[in-house]
């Protein structure tokens, strides 16, 4: 922000620049395209009966030899999107799964610095300096870990931050990438937005991106933040400016600037949900 400006002009001006949008819808959950998973381990699962002890409690018992794979891909700062895959893939290993996490670094010299340490040293000018890039749908250089580069995965879940509306210039740099074809195309994906209120515009462009590059979109889901609009947009400028949650920022009382108390049992719902379509759909091809 600039500092002749007096603070209300700032956080009016911000307001303005994350006031809701219209036409904004959830991506859809249920999709014909369950039937159409990857086959490699259609075979693997049997009922609880007739197998060895340590099969799922729901009933299904997936061989160790040939557990078939997920890949948990994200970008965070603030390590949100991380506790979403950590609570994830726990569920997933339980019910059998080969699961891998593969984090973005975000190494473009033009914005990586101010994203190399945290809190920011400039809160405003950091933050809102990542607004151009956003609006023009940039993309920039980054690392993409080894697991995200190569593996036959049965199933690739995208957790994206919302930055502005929209996808992270990380991740969307990743969906635009080569590495993402050759990752994605035939394939199943999922996906989660990790957000401060909006998160539809983010979703629907992470489904968007993940198709042009020939994957199938299956499932999508969102974790947002405690607090309405001003509250919350209040917490966040303090949380990135101070390095933790506080009670209070210029005098007005606000939420933690992270994810709700119950987004593990969020997380492990969904990844429930992703688990019970792969098996169903594994049951129907061998029937």
């Amino acid at each position: 922000m600039p500092g002749n400006r007096p603070r209300r002009s700032a956080f009016g001006a911000v307001a303005n620049l994350l006031a809701p949008r219209s036409g904004g819808r959830a991506a859809a959950r249920n999709h014909p395209k369950w039937m159409r998973l990857h086959r490699r381990s259609r075979d693997i699962i049997a009922d609880r009966e007739r197998s060895p002890a340590g099969s799922h409690e729901r009933g299904l018992i997936i061989d160790p030899m040939s557990k078939p794979g997920v890949l948990l891909v994200y970008y965070t700062y603030t390590q949100q999107s991380r506790k979403v895959a950590e609570a994830m893939a726990e569920v997933l290993r339980e019910r059998g799964y080969d699961v891998r996490q593969a984090a973005i670094e975000f190494t473009d010299t033009r914005w990586a610095e101010r994203f190399s340490h945290f809190p920011l040293r400039h809160v405003y000018r950091d933050l809102l300096g990542m607004l151009p890039a956003q609006v023009r749908g940039a993309t920039g250089e980054i690392r993409i870990p080894d697991e995200a580069r190569e593996g036959d995965y049965d199933l690739i879940c995208i957790g994206s931050p919302t930055w502005f509306f929209k996808p992270s210039v990380p991740i969307r740099s990743f969906l635009k990438s080569d590495e993402a074809k050759r990752l994605l195309d035939g394939k199943p994906f999922a996906a989660f937005a990790v957000c401060r209120r909006y998160w539809s515009i983010n979703l629907r462009s992470v489904r968007k991106l993940g198709t042009k590059q020939g994957g199938e979109y299956l499932d999508g889901t969102h974790f947002s933040y405690a607090g309405g609009q001003i509250r919350s947009l209040l917490a966040l400028f303090s949380y990135f400016g101070k390095g933790e949650n506080r009670e209070r920022y210029l005098g007005v009382k606000i939420p933690p600037s992270s994810l709700k108390p119950d987004y593990r049992e969020q997380a492990q719902a969904f990844a429930n949900r992703l688990a019970d379509g792969l098996e169903q759909s594994r049951q129907g091809e061998s029937t």
